[in-house]
């Protein structure tokens, strides 16, 4: 099967790690937890550009949120079925201690190839349909994050501004459930120096906001998304990170549950992500596809690559 590998090399074109396609063994199931799927999309996201710069001399397969129909499956594996189309959480659990580990990262292969294994599948999978398949693809990670960040800024902002500073999945979700909470009494502002990005954040109702003028929109709470630079808040201002590990303020990475609420929501169009995806191209224009994510071209948003 075709996978994309991700190894540091002098040849690398700046992105920290050359992106190559290799062709590798097809996983097979492991444990009887196991499932194998046929990945259909997958996002490039935040945690796999961290990936890549950081990908050392080692060779991996990233790919964090993905979307696939279940071809096999273990002896033990209850909740989904062969030939089920399921959205991945975008971690698992690894043993009895609860200790989760994110796929694409240490010896778990991520989603970025024609077929992934997925652990604990009835801790990790769950269904989607077709019609959603392209914005259920950031339910297992950003879009869950996103929903979560929102739900805790609105219990601690009440009817006051909350601002977004990043417009990455995670941050146009928050935006888009905000909008979907609040109707026509929402009060949200974002801070984005991408203008494509910006843009897709003000299409669910958000003002934008300069660094330095922050303070005058009197924000009750901040979300801040993965990768940005955190500028000096308000005395008193709440925080929320929607980057597991980031801080103190930083949300734990999404349960199976907060997942599903993803994935429904998303189905149901109570957050429509479709200006969220601004790129889909083959698995085996990867190289292409990570320098559009990295680089953030002029009109760029987020990536998909469709095996």
């Amino acid at each position: 099967m075709l996978s994309v590998r991700l190894n540091r090399s002098p040849r690398n074109n700046g992105t920290g790690a050359l992106v190559e396609i290799a062709e590798v063994p097809r996983p097979e199931i492991v444990a009887p937890t196991d499932a194998v799927l046929m990945v259909t999309t997958t996002a490039i996201g935040p945690w796999d550009i961290a990936a890549a710069a950081r990908a050392g001399n080692a060779v991996s397969t990233p790919g964090t949120q993905f979307v696939g129909i279940v071809v096999e499956i273990g002896e033990a594996v209850t909740s989904v079925n062969i030939d089920d189309l399921v959205v991945a959480r975008s971690v698992v659990p690894t043993g009895d201690n609860g200790t989760l580990q994110l796929f694409g990262s240490g010896n778990l292969d991520g989603g970025h190839a024609e077929y992934v294994r997925v652990p604990h599948a009835d801790e990790t999978l769950t269904r989607t349909t077709a019609a959603s398949e392209e914005r259920s693809v950031f339910a297992g990670g950003a879009a869950a994050q996103g929903i979560a960040a929102a739900e805790e800024a609105l219990k601690l902002a009440a009817d006051k501004p909350v601002l977004v500073i990043g417009c990455d999945a995670a941050g146009l979700t928050a935006l888009a459930w905000l909008k979907h909470r609040r109707g026509k009494g929402n009060i949200s502002l974002v801070l984005e120096p991408h203008a494509a990005k910006l843009a897709a954040g003000k299409a669910y109702g958000a003002a934008p906001v300069e660094a330095g003028d922050i303070a005058s929109h009197a924000p009750a709470i901040v979300i801040i998304t993965a990768g940005m630079a955190i500028p000096e808040l308000p005395a008193r201002t709440a925080a929320i990170s929607t980057e597991p590990g980031s801080s103190e303020h930083a949300l734990p990475w999404p349960t199976l549950e907060q997942v599903r609420r993803a994935e429904m929501a998303i189905r149901l169009r109570q957050v429509d992500l479709t200006p969220l995806v601004s790129t889909v191209l083959p698995l085996d224009e990867a190289a292409e596809a990570y320098r559009v994510a990295i680089d953030a071209p002029p009109g760029a948003r987020s990536v998909l690559l469709k095996p």
